[in-house]
């Protein structure tokens, strides 16, 4: 098996709500009688407008013309810091490989892609919420846990 790892762009859209419904399912252990409607609708107007912005850079792993795994990041900007000295900020998302390709190095090559995708967009820090079957994975690259975050959930 060959992939070939490519840059995702808007003829990718359905195929990107798709896959992003398949890892909500699969992170929540959700069945195919969940309706996730609201998330794909939300999902295709996210990916249409950012990424024609470059707010939102995807790339794939391909199969031949099957999708094998996928990855995101979100680009923004926040006041500069002491811990990000440009403000630039990337929040990677969606880092999923289908079952059939798991453990074949397919994850740690969508997260090398994106990481140099951020770095090239002048990110400062990237961060990323993990699940813990990603968790060795972020570990082995090189993330670490960041004291003092906390979130909210609106």
């Amino acid at each position: 098996m060959e992939l070939l790892y490519r840059r995702g762009n808007l003829e990718d859209l359905e195929l990107l709500v798709q896959l992003r419904g398949e890892a909500i399912r699969d992170m929540n252990r959700l069945d195919e009688t969940a309706d996730l409607s609201p998330l794909e609708q939300n999902s295709r107007s996210y990916y249409q407008q950012a990424i024609a912005d470059g707010s939102y850079i995807t790339y794939l792993a391909m199969d031949g013309e099957r999708a094998a795994g996928v990855g995101g990041v979100c680009l923004f900007q926040v006041s500069p810091s002491s811990a990000n000295l440009t403000g630039r900020t990337a929040f990677l998302i969606n880092i999923y490989t289908r079952p059939a390709y798991r453990r074949q190095g397919i994850g740690m090559e969508i997260l090398d892609r994106l990481v140099q995708a951020a770095r090239e967009a002048g990110a400062g820090l990237v961060t990323l919420e993990a699940t813990a079957a990603g968790r060795p994975l972020y570990e082995k690259y090189g993330f670490r846990y960041l004291e003092g975050d906390m979130g909210l959930k609106l």
